[in-house]
């Protein structure tokens, strides 16, 4: 399946309850068929999220689900040379939770040489996977 139609496929029951966020669907979507933006993605998720509310959770069940399977933390040392990908967790309420919460694993559960860690999202090197 061509990686449209599978986040046409996450995002259509989405966008059925959720026309408040339409741009950020529309965004979230450019985004993944370009690979061009991942923070981006996460950044419209919590957005979508925020719009729909607590009581609507289990509609972004599945985009939440292909998000944390296509999209990962890449961790990077002061040269720019990669050090480590984790998988996105989208647990958190929004933005500066996810945010802060990578920055706290990175900082506390990790040991690398180098002082200055940058960390960034990026789309898993793999295929597109479809999330059921």
């Amino acid at each position: 399946m061509l990686e449209k139609e599978r986040i046409d496929e996450v995002l259509g029951p989405v966008a059925e309850v959720c026309r408040d966020a339409a741009d950020e669907l529309l965004d979230l979507r450019a985004a993944v068929l370009g690979r061009s933006d991942p923070g981006n993605c996460v950044s419209c998720y919590f957005r979508i999220f925020e719009v729909l509310g607590r009581g609507d959770v289990e509609r972004l069940k599945q985009l939440r689900r292909w998000l944390e399977g296509n999209l990962v933390v890449v961790a990077r040392d002061g040269s720019e040379r990669e050090l480590e990908r984790i998988p996105v967790s989208l647990h958190q309420e929004d933005m500066e939770s996810f945010c802060r919460e990578m920055m706290l694993e990175f900082r506390e559960n990790r040991c690398y040489a180098d002082e200055r860690i940058e960390l960034s999202l990026d789309f898993n090197e793999l295929e597109m996977v479809r999330v059921e």
